[in-house]
């Protein structure tokens, strides 16, 4: 399982702010942490489903599928952006938006939006009318 620490090293690589050499300071990594749990935060309100719950400490498993961590590093290393003074390369802001339609569509498939079949449908008169499941109601 992956660690915020080692997530971390995505956005910041991204965003060029620490070489993979390089270690990420204490303050860095306090604030990366409050930042990725807004951004995920902000995604599930949005209905992605990543099963998210808050880390606090660098050493907490990352708690999210593994097929949505590149779409989260993307969007964490463009919320990241302005508070490190850093402008993302286009590259960045064009991986954001492929891996935010990615995750859309992965929850598109997970979670395919049902017909209602006993919803009224009008007839032709305006009075009556038969749901899909064949029930009949009136109108007036």
């Amino acid at each position: 399982m992956t660690t915020v620490a080692e997530f971390a090293r995505i956005p910041f690589g991204l965003l060029q702010i620490v070489s993979p050499q390089q270690a990420i300071k204490a303050q860095d990594m306090a604030t990366f942490v409050t930042v990725l749990n807004a951004v995920c935060r902000r995604l599930e309100a949005n209905g992605l489903a990543l099963g998210w719950q808050d880390v606090s400490n660098p050493s907490d498993t990352l708690p999210m599928q593994v097929e949505s961590q590149l779409g989260v590093a993307y969007q964490t290393a463009l919320t990241m952006a302005p508070l490190w003074g850093v402008s993302p390369m286009p590259a960045v802001v064009a991986g954001a938006q492929q891996y935010m339609e990615d995750l859309r569509r992965d929850q598109a498939v997970a979670t395919p939006i049902m017909p209602i079949l006993d919803a009224p449908w009008p007839s032709s008169n305006g009075n009556y009318g038969t749901s899909l499941m064949g029930s009949t109601w009136f109108v007036g």
